[in-house]
């Protein structure tokens, strides 16, 4: 695990301390969580942070575990040629950020960052204000097929690039499942 937080450290601030992931059930989870959402099924697709003013830029996940685990999914919105049109979608859809006890506030689901963008996605906190737009674009990225994935194994490392990435869970039939996760932002708060 020292390596993988040092890993961490050197991609910028480390913003929060390893937080344990296991599968839950959805009656032993948060309510608005996405375990409590989804219990061991499949995670839809989402960045991490998203109904933050300043979601991470990176996701850093280690794993523990000793015995063959659902991988995360990943699925990179800018290197699948077939998902090219989301991006543009994506830069006209608002988004209602709504965090436990806070009234909610409209977030772009396409932040622009100087020549750079970020995607922010989850449908669970941060559901798109509906139009044909962000109906298109809900349903697009809800039926796309990874670009990637994570095959964990003991001590393995992955570090998710938040900014341009969306990942899920498979549904999990291995109720072991030990994942470590730190967030990573580059700027300055």
């Amino acid at each position: 695990m020292r390596d993988s937080h040092n890993l961490a450290l050197s991609l910028g601030a480390v913003s929060t301390s390893w937080e344990l992931l296991t599968p839950k059930s959805k009656l032993a989870s948060r309510r608005n969580s996405l375990s409590g959402v989804h219990g061991y099924d499949q995670f839809p697709w989402h960045s991490d942070g998203a109904v933050g003013r300043n979601p991470p830029d990176y996701i850093v996940l280690w794993s523990e575990q000793a015995t063959v685990v659902e991988p995360t999914e990943i699925l990179n919105l800018r290197c699948e040629p077939s998902l090219s049109q989301i991006i543009p979608l994506l830069a006209r859809t608002v988004l209602l950020a709504k965090s436990p006890g806070r009234y909610g506030r409209y977030l772009p689901a396409l932040l622009r960052e100087g020549e750079a963008t970020r995607i922010r996605w989850d449908e669970r906190s941060c559901p798109p204000v509906w139009s044909g737009t962000a109906s298109k674009v809900s349903e697009l990225i809800a039926s796309a097929d990874p670009t990637g994935q994570i095959d964990w194994r003991p001590g393995r490392c992955a570090v998710i690039d938040n900014r341009t990435t969306l990942h899920r869970r498979p549904s999990i039939r291995n109720r072991s499942r030990r994942l470590h996760r730190l967030y990573i932002s580059r700027r300055s708060s």
